[in-house]
């Protein structure tokens, strides 16, 4: 868990006892969450329960230069991911796997780089995940804590732009 968020979260939980114990009588809803970057082009921040036990639904979408932890960072000053510059390093690959997938597979040449999956317990959503889709935590939050349902899903997706080129 990244230092911040139990940063922020040791704030809002104070803030909000302090609150309650003056007379407000408010439960706590506060969805900490957490990111990671795994790399220059890969990073995710999550909301709520992501249990790997939970059923999941995932959406993807085509990724740009745009949809990576740099270009979302800006630079160094803006945020803690990683440095702008970073060199990428190329992965070797397995070239008998690789032409067993080109064969196989009709999106080989598209890079679905980003995507949302949704946690679910009992048709409710519980906790997001948000592959390569910065920004939009309080968004995350908003859809845990109104209670929304896993058939909701594909009108939900459209808060995330995960379809605009142009984020």
């Amino acid at each position: 868990m990244c230092i911040l968020t139990v940063y922020h979260s040791a704030v809002l939980s104070g803030r909000h006892a302090g609150e309650n114990m003056v007379g407000a009588s408010r439960a706590y809803k506060h969805q900490s969450m957490f990111w990671s970057d795994l790399g220059p082009e890969i990073g995710y921040e999550a909301v709520g329960l992501t249990d790997s036990q939970l059923s999941t639904v995932s959406v993807w979408a085509k990724a740009t230069a745009k949809d990576t932890p740099v270009a979302s960072a800006g630079t160094e000053v803006d945020s803690p991911r990683a440095a702008p510059g970073e060199e990428q390093q190329q992965v070797p690959t397995n070239q008998s796997v690789s032409e067993a997938v080109k064969a196989k597979n009709p999106f080989q040449d598209e890079k679905f780089g980003k995507g949302l999956v949704f946690y679910v317990r009992d048709k409710k959503i519980v906790g997001l995940v948000l592959f390569n889709v910065f920004g939009k935590v309080q968004e995350a939050r908003d859809i845990i804590n109104a209670g929304y349902t896993s058939d909701k899903i594909d009108g939900l997706v459209k808060k995330f732009n995960l379809y605009s080129n142009d984020h």
